[in-house]
C-alpha cells in the first residue's frame, strides 16, 4: 500500500495544492479499515466527508425495489469519493460497499474544503472532475438504455480478462458480481455466457473464463454484430 503523501500528489485537485496544504491534509486525514462487504455509508444517507482508497476496492451499488443490486461503478487504489452533500446537502445517490477489505482515508468537508478553496488550480480541477462525473453518468444511463445485455457483458469481459495469450484466466468476479456490473440478473449472465461459448467467442467452466474470438466479441461490445435465434448477425 501507497503511502498518503503518494496518493495526494497524485490525485486529480489534491495535487494542485502547494505542499504546505498537502502536509495539512495529511496531518487531519483519518486512516480507517473497511472489512469486505462494510458498508460505508448507505443509499439515501448524508455524506459529508471526502473519501481516498488507499488499497482495496469500493463499490457504488444501486438497487432495485425487488432487490437486485447493479454496481454503478467502483472506486480502486487512489480514487478520491466527494459526499454529494459537501454540494447540495443531499442524501448519496448509491450505496458505497466495501468489494474486499479496504484501506480508505476520510477528511470532513468542514476541514477540507476551507483548504481546497485557497487553490484556484484546485477548484478547477475539482469542477472538471464533476463534469467528468456528469459524462460517465449519462453513458452509464445510455448503455443500460439502449446497448442489448449481450452486448454489455460482452464488454466487460474484453474489460476485465486477460486477451493477450487468449488463455485460460481464473474469474474474477462472481455471476452475482457480473450482473450487478451490467445490471441484470445472475441466471441472464449465466444464459449468455454459455451462447458466446456456443458461438466460440469464449471458452467458459465453473472456475476459468478464455476469449478465443477477440475480435467479434469486440464487434458485439460495440454493438456491430447482435444475437438472434439463429446466432450472431451483422448489423
Amino acid at each position: 500500500m501507497r503511502q498518503l503523501g503518494e496518493l495526494l500528489a497524485e490525485s486529480s485537485v489534491f495535487r494542485k495544492l502547494d505542499i504546505e496544504s498537502q502536509k495539512e491534509l495529511k496531518d487531519i486525514a483519518v486512516s480507517r479499515v473497511v472489512e469486505k462487504g462494510e458498508i460505508i455509508v448507505h443509499h439515501g444517507e448524508i455524506l459529508d466527508c471526502i473519501i481516498m482508497i488507499a488499497d482495496g476496492i469500493v463499490e457504488a451499488l444501486k438497487t432495485s425495489e425487488e432487490g437486485r443490486s447493479f454496481a454503478v461503478k467502483s472506486y480502486v487504489e487512489g480514487d478520491v469519493i466527494w459526499g454529494h452533500a459537501i454540494f447540495d446537502g443531499g442524501g448519496t445517490p448509491a450505496t458505497l460497499r466495501a468489494k474486499g477489505s479496504c484501506v480508505i482515508y476520510q477528511w470532513p468537508a468542514q476541514a477540507l474544503m476551507p483548504i481546497i478553496k485557497k487553490s484556484n488550480e484546485a477548484l478547477w480541477d475539482l469542477s472538471v472532475m464533476l463534469h467528468e462525473k456528469i459524462r460517465m453518468v449519462s453513458q452509464t444511463v445510455e448503455e443500460l438504455a439502449f446497448s442489448p445485455t449481450a452486448n454489455r457483458l460482452a464488454r466487460l469481459l474484453l474489460d476485465n480478462f486477460d486477451t493477450e495469450k487468449q488463455t485460460l484466466s481464473n474469474r474474477i468476479m462472481t455471476l452475482d458480481e457480473m450482473a450487478a456490473r451490467i445490471g441484470t440478473t445472475r441466471e441472464v449472465v449465466c444464459r449468455l455466457l454459455y451462447r458466446f461459448s456456443d458461438a466460440k467467442l469464449i471458452d467458459v467452466t465453473r472456475t476459468q473464463i478464455a476469449i478465443l474470438n477477440k475480435d467479434k466479441l469486440t464487434l458485439l461490445a460495440e454493438d456491430k454484430i447482435r444475437f438472434s435465434p439463429k446466432g450472431l448477425i451483422e448489423l
